[in-house]
Order: structure tokens, then sequence, then C-alpha cells
């Protein structure tokens, strides 16, 4: 410093006579005599301690840091929080879902039931029918009788697998004929 001109606010750190160390800011000005030019007849030397200020921007970026840090733990949380919310709905979505199925396979069972037993009326009737006419000789009305028990049979299969459908089962693995599967979903 001594071998400037001038210096202001210079930042060092100085020893006590204990050996502590002292923050201090340095400024320095040079006395030079007022009536001409010449070598400087004195420095001026000022020294402010700044521990105080240095402490304080040290509480400052400790401050500053846990704030950071707090703050990204909050985001982090924040967005924890957003995707459990969403998982939430999904599943709520789910639930809303299952139980409009359960729902689904109730009324598929009471109507299935419901249609059954008339089902069951018109089958009986119609071999009522066949005994009380014996084997009809017109090929018209064996064709009718024909019909009718296969709609009777057809509709009683597919009774069958909306009551199947509507039953919680339970899973079951095994072998099974692909073809056969598939024309059993297909019928469905």
């Amino acid at each position: 410093l001594l071998g400037r001109d001038a210096a202001q606010d210079q930042e060092m750190v100085l020893w006590t006579s204990d050996g502590e160390a002292v923050d201090v800011s340095l400024s320095l000005a040079r006395l030079r005599h007022t009536l001409g030019p010449g070598a400087p007849k004195g420095s001026v030397l000022i020294a402010r301690d700044i521990r105080e200020r240095k402490r304080g921007q040290q509480k400052q970026q400790q401050l500053s840091a846990a704030a950071q840090a707090a703050a990204s733990a909050v985001k982090r949380r924040a967005e924890e929080l957003s995707h459990a919310y969403e998982e939430l709905k999904r599943t709520q979505a789910m639930l809303v879902q299952a139980e409009k199925m359960a729902a689904v396979g109730q009324l598929a069972s009471g109507t299935a039931h419901e249609v059954r037993n008339p089902l069951s009326i018109i089958r009986l009737g119609t071999e009522h029918l066949e005994r009380l006419l014996g084997r009809p000789t017109d090929g018209q009305a064996a064709e009718v009788l024909s019909m009718i028990k296969e709609a009777i049979t057809r509709s009683d299969r597919i009774i069958r697998s909306m009551l199947d459908f509507s039953r919680p089962a339970k899973l079951e693995l095994k072998p099974v004929r692909l073809g056969a599967v598939i024309g059993s979903a297909v019928e469905l």
C-alpha cells in the first residue's frame, strides 16, 4: 500500500499482539506539500475493523444457503404431493369404474334370472305342445317348433354366459384350447 499514491477499502487480515486475526479495511492517502511538487510529506492510513461486517456476510450466506435448501425441499415436497394427488385421482377413477362394473354385473345377474324364468315356461310349453301334437307331419309346423327350440337354447346360452360374467371368479390358471376361449368370447 505504501508504494501507491492512494488506496481505498483494501481488505486485509492483521494480527494483534495476542495473535488474534482481525479483518480490516484499509484506506491510504499520501500527504503532499501544497506549495509545489515534490516528495510526499507523509501518508494517512485508516484501518477499520470489519469483523462484524464479515460475520454478518457469513451469516447472510449461511441463511441464504439454508433458505435455498428449504425452498428446494419445499419444491420437492410439493412435487411429491402433486404426484400423490394425481395417483389418488387415478385410483379413485379406477374404484368408480370398478363400482360401475359391479353394478353392471348385479344388473346382468338380476336380468338373467328374470329372463330365465319366462324362457323356462316357453321351453316347457313347447315340449308340452310336442307331446300333445305328437310328431308334427306338417313340415312348416316342425320347422317352427325347431326354430323355437333353437332360439330358446341360444337365449339360455347367452343368459348362462351373462351369469358367468356377473359372478366373481377365482383366478384359475390351466391350459386351455385358445380357439374355444375365443369362440366363447365372440359368442358372449
